[in-house]
């Protein structure tokens, strides 16, 4: 769930940002973006360059989150890949759980109590008429019906 920043030095990476070992990390970032925007800071305020810092997750490289498209209808998937809201290959599955959009960013309609858990959520509002809502859509009805891609990142809020 824990993002990291590394810095190389003479040639060899180590966790950055107070951090002094995997095992006693010190600041982590709870999503890609936090960290990314963290690196953008180093580089742009203090003059880090930037081919000597990396984002980790689990000590490997990550250059974004991973993908999962949620969603049981076929149309609505084919419209996210032609349109390249999703990378070519993105997982696809009907009715996700916790631990399939757990740290991804997912496109499709998820319950809070998941969205909580992914990295983000993106959906395709469709301002479809009445009676067309429950049936099935044919690819051409999404296109017509599609409004912009929302993103929305949700935390839970402890009380």
């Amino acid at each position: 769930m824990s993002y990291y920043l590394e810095r190389q030095e003479y040639g060899k990476w180590d966790l950055f940002d107070g951090c002094t070992s995997n095992t006693d990390p010190g600041l982590s970032y709870r999503t890609f973006n936090d960290a990314q925007a963290s690196l953008e800071s180093y580089v742009e305020d203090f003059g880090y360059d930037a081919h000597t810092l990396r984002i980790t997750r689990h000590g490997k490289p990550v250059t974004g989150p991973e993908w999962v498209i949620i969603t049981r209808h076929q149309s609505l998937v084919q419209y996210i890949l032609d349109k390249g809201i999703a990378p070519i290959g993105t997982p696809v599955i009907p009715h996700g759980g916790a631990n399939d959009v757990r740290d991804k960013a997912v496109i499709g309609v998820l319950p809070m109590h998941l969205a909580c858990l992914a990295e983000s959520v993106t959906v395709i509002p469709l301002d479809c008429p009445f009676e067309r809502r429950g049936i099935e859509l044919t690819l051409e009805q999404v296109q017509q019906y599609a409004g912009e891609p929302q993103t929305y990142t949700v935390r839970k809020v402890r009380r």
